[in-house]
């Protein structure tokens, strides 16, 4: 999905008014303000500081592979964390078969997104069903609809 069909995904409408989110994005778009483009789009205003998942095995072959991803957490509402996080996580990249899963996400990071932010929890461009996460993606069964084509992320 391209940016403009990412930001108008109606996830502002599935949150509570008083809502955290996680975004996980890359550096580019942290940099050309994309990131909080989708934020904001989604009903939620950027907090400053972005948590950093440092990779113990980082890349994929690629000329730079970068050994961290940034994650912009927005607030929506009175939402606050319900503990103080860390701004760096090391967690080993999620692998199948001996090969890492491009652009999988750490088991650990929905741990600690259940463990600081309020429930219920919602994961966009799901792989799996998660224990306490309702799912949209075109990887698992969906629990909620959103519209947009997840086929395409």
């Amino acid at each position: 999905m391209d940016l403009a069909a990412i930001a108008a995904l109606p996830v502002g409408g599935l949150a509570a008014d008083d809502s955290l989110l996680f975004l996980w994005t890359l550096d580019r778009c942290v940099m050309d303000g994309s990131a909080a483009t989708v934020v904001r789009a989604w009903g939620f205003g950027p907090l400053p500081d972005l948590l950093i998942w440092s990779k113990r095995n980082p890349g994929l072959g690629v000329e730079l592979a970068p050994a961290h991803e940034p994650v912009m957490v927005g607030r929506r509402g009175s939402a606050r964390l319900a503990r103080r996080v860390p701004t760096v996580n090391d967690w080993r990249q999620p692998y199948e078969n001996g090969a890492k899963l491009h652009s999988a996400k750490p088991d650990g990071a929905f741990d600690l997104f259940l463990e600081v932010g309020p429930g219920p929890h919602l994961e966009l461009f799901a792989r799996r069903q998660r224990l306490g996460w309702d799912s949209w993606g075109n990887e698992c069964r969906c629990d909620v609809t959103l519209g947009g084509d997840a086929s395409n992320a």
